[in-house]
């Protein structure tokens, strides 16, 4: 969650709680789901935005953008059978979603 507050130049909001989050530009945010135990990586960024779904994508694909320029990671949208950007796991009432992954895999 740092590294990506860092990289849209912002903070971590609700730091050390259960919902971590760190807010976009455009008014959505960016939850990170921590894989089960015993999980290897990818880890999953799911990006939520109350203006909408394509919204939601296009916040994604930013941020994806952004991250693969500041860091090492292997970045990559997580797609559904059909080939579309995948939907995380939202909590009813809440806004769109894209989940988008990453690996913290780096090769030397």
């Amino acid at each position: 969650m740092a590294v990506i507050a860092a990289t849209l130049g912002t903070t971590v909001q609700d730091a050390r709680t259960a919902h971590p989050s760190v807010r976009l530009p455009q008014g959505g945010r960016v939850e990170v789901e921590i894989p089960e135990f015993g999980e290897a990586p990818p880890l999953a960024i799911d990006v939520y935005d109350p203006r909408g779904a394509a919204e939601a994508r296009a916040s994604a694909q930013s941020l994806l953008e952004l991250l693969a320029d500041a860091t090492p990671w292997s970045l990559h949208h997580l797609l559904d059978e059909a080939g579309r950007l995948r939907g995380g796991s939202a909590r009813p009432a809440e806004t769109p979603c894209v989940r988008t992954g990453y690996s913290r895999s780096v090769e030397p």
